[in-house]
């Protein structure tokens, strides 16, 4: 089958570029590829119930399919070059900013109308950060909540079905240069085409960096974030979400130095298991539909770091520490504030009278 375009990931990324191909050039032949499901058969079977760990589908429906890693996220869409990527160091800030108002925009049209914008400007918590040594990042954030998401992401779907072919439950195998452009192999075959887009996603880094080595695209290694999900009640931090819903603030630890941030807080949301690459994490989602709210808020504690020559893979510094804390818990690891600064274990008999935590596969330790 012979393509203008192919696209590899229906992702963020993947979906917003074929909607812009095929609505400046109708008459281009575009498909996109996906290794997991369409969006409707995206079901992960973990009910805290019946089933209340991974079991390790073939092709996780939290990771993978139509929407990408994102889809069941809590749907926050961040306005701000303060932080979430750095596309202003290649077509700097104002532009970055205007297509990120023009994405907005897009998610507004296709579901998201009557949802709230939040924005830190002019809010007193910044003069209150200051005073703690903190530091508050300006942003505005576009809260579409995980049902909303889905209905934006669906619309986007029906709108592109019928002018680009999806694949499906189609892994790209790998990808090689032509005379007359690029190949994409799969298992059923193999696809040619003009341009290639990859758009493979957290899950798909470690073949992304395989393809660019096979086809002589240097690489260079990104930071790494390494941290940890908190969740407490939503009465604690209802004074700040309410007013900003997600803020974004940052510190420096007194012995190191090191930049400490919150990332994905989610009020009222529920913390759920993921498989990366057979390892398992845990991410935020929330709700803009108040009778699927919970009574917790959750964010993330990150720390970054930067490598600097020789080292190459920050992945797999990352993947080694996730690996390391499976295997010491069996899983994803659950721990007290208390117990925590006191250095010692959480224990099931310690964590009675805590609050109730909505990750149902999760060990004390």
């Amino acid at each position: 089958m012979q393509y203008d375009v192919i696209i590899v990931g229906a992702g963020p990324g993947g979906i917003f570029s074929a909607y812009e191909l095929v609505h400046a050039d109708p008459a281009l032949k575009v498909a996109v590829f996906e290794a997991g499901h369409t969006l409707k058969q995206r079901h992960c079977p973990i009910d805290g119930v019946k089933v209340r760990k991974c079991v390790r589908c073939k092709s996780c429906s939290i990771m993978s399919g139509f929407g990408g890693a994102g889809a069941f996220s809590d749907g926050k869409y961040n306005i701000t070059n303060d932080f979430g990527g750095s596309l202003y160091e290649y077509i700097g800030k104002e532009k970055a900013l205007e297509l990120m108002q023009y994405v907005d925009e897009l998610n507004c049209r296709y579901g998201g109308e009557g949802t709230r914008l939040y924005t830190t400007a002019g809010t007193k918590f910044k003069t209150e950060c200051l005073r703690n040594d903190l530091h508050l990042l300006d942003a505005s954030v576009r809260h579409l909540g995980t049902d909303i998401n889905y209905i934006v992401l669906q619309n986007l779907y029906d709108d592109l079905k019928d002018r680009v072919d999806f694949y499906f439950d189609t892994p790209v195998r790998t990808i090689e240069q032509t005379e007359e452009g690029y190949k994409v192999i799969c298992d059923d075959g193999q696809y040619a085409c003009q341009k290639c887009i990859v758009s493979a996603g957290r899950s798909g880094s470690k073949w992304m960096q395989s393809i660019c080595t096979s086809l002589g695209i240097p690489t260079k290694s990104n930071r790494v974030d390494i941290g940890v999900r908190v969740e407490l009640p939503a009465e604690v931090f209802a004074h700040i979400t309410d007013e900003l819903y997600e803020s974004k603030i940052v510190c420096r630890t007194k012995t190191y130095g090191d930049r400490v941030r919150t990332f994905c807080m989610n009020p009222r949301g529920a913390v759920v298991a993921e498989n990366t690459n057979g390892i398992i994490t845990v991410n935020g989602h929330s709700y803009e539909d108040p009778s699927r709210q919970t009574s917790n808020t959750n964010f993330a504690l990150l720390v970054s770091k930067t490598f600097s020559e020789p080292f190459k893979d920050s992945n797999g510094y990352g993947e080694s520490i996730a690996r390391l804390s499976n295997m010491l818990g069996g899983g994803v690891i659950v721990q007290r504030f208390g117990d925590l600064i006191r250095g010692r274990r959480s224990t099931p008999s310690r964590m009675q009278g805590c609050i109730y935590y909505t990750d149902s596969e999760c060990y004390t330790g």
